[in-house]
């Protein structure tokens, strides 16, 4: 019997697809970011922002007013963060928050929702996360 449910849990293991727990990740990952930088820049005079490129993502804080940046840490991850077998397909830009968390896209107060899309590399799942104008609402 115990032969026999090892080799089910090894067919079921082998036949899960790591590139949609990848995008799982990833995705949260992100979003986690975003409401980080969203945070930080409440508390500062200066905005923060998320530099998103197709493979990865780098957070920076704005340091005065001619827009110099200093790359931050990440918790857990460093100041750049690659994103391996997954890609950004849409929503590639700069992310930036205001000292009352309202979001800006490459310098511009959103007007309407911003979409990030993440897709894994392998697979086609595709997740995405939308930044709601004024508000800077991240779901």
């Amino acid at each position: 019997m115990l032969f026999i449910l090892s080799i089910l849990a090894v067919t079921a293991y082998s036949s899960m697809n790591t590139d949609s727990f990848n995008v799982v990740t990833e995705h949260e990952r992100l979003k986690s970011v975003l409401r980080y930088a969203q945070m930080y820049a409440m508390k500062d005079e200066f905005q923060w922002r998320v530099d998103v490129d197709a493979d990865q993502y780098t957070l920076q804080r704005v340091t005065n007013t001619s827009g110099a940046t200093q790359d931050m840490v990440i918790p857990g991850i460093g100041t750049t963060h690659e994103l391996g077998r997954v890609s950004v397909t849409s929503g590639t830009g700069i992310v930036s928050f205001d000292s009352r968390g309202r979001p800006y896209l490459d310098g511009n107060l959103l007007s309407s929702s911003h979409t990030i899309s993440l897709k894994g590399t392998g697979s086609n799942d595709t997740l995405s996360i939308n930044i709601t104008a004024v508000t800077g609402y991240i779901r």
